[in-house]
């Protein structure tokens, strides 16, 4: 088994990351809702959604393309909106 790196982030109470504010890097902003896209078992999208000020549906805030290679190793993540 090759080499596994673990990184972990945290946010003190009152950071602009711990509010809900954007996540660092990818800029995710606030959100309470996700959706997760699977391919051949491999999560290969995430959609974040705030519930819309209207009564109807909910609002898409930001989207997470990931890619994988063919040995199903990830590869890359992108926002793509």
């Amino acid at each position: 088994m090759g080499n596994v790196r673990l990184i972990t982030e945290t946010y003190p109470r009152g950071n602009r990351a711990a509010a809900g504010e954007s996540v660092p890097g990818l800029s995710i902003p606030d959100h309470d809702r996700i959706e997760m896209t699977y391919t051949a078992g491999n999560l290969t999208g995430v959609k974040y959604f705030a519930t819309a000020a209207k009564a109807t549906g909910q609002d898409l805030r930001a989207e997470l393309v990931l890619e994988y290679d063919g040995g199903g190793n990830l590869t890359s993540v992108s926002r793509v909106i």
